[in-house]
């Protein structure tokens, strides 16, 4: 929970797959908002999953060493308001997030 220290660390990025599938699922289905990351269960890894409002797809996506290619201009981004569990209970925070992102990644298999 915030402020937690490894919320500010860079995750190491994934070279070994061999246990992302099961570890993806397990996040996918432990999932209680739309978005999760593996440090957030204190899993120094580079994986993240996305369902709901934060996936364009109607189903979950696990995006593993995701890199951000391109995001859009300033004077689009939008007001969000968060509602993170990593959060004290209770406590929104209103922010602007990118309108778009083009992001890079592998999946859980590695592909």
């Amino acid at each position: 929970m915030w402020p937690d220290p490894v919320l500010r660390h860079v995750a190491a990025p994934v070279d070994d797959f061999g246990p992302v599938e099961q570890f993806s699922q397990m996040l996918v289905d432990g999932m209680e908002s739309t978005a999760i990351a593996a440090t957030q269960y204190h899993v120094n890894a580079q994986i993240i999953a996305l369902r709901g409002a934060s996936s364009p797809l109607p189903g979950p996506l696990v995006l593993v060493n995701p890199r951000v290619l391109a995001r859009s201009p300033e004077e689009q981004m939008r007001p969000w308001r968060e509602v993170c569990l990593v959060l004290p209970p209770g406590l929104e925070v209103d922010l602007l997030r990118d309108a778009w992102v083009t992001v890079e990644s592998a999946d859980s298999a590695g592909r």
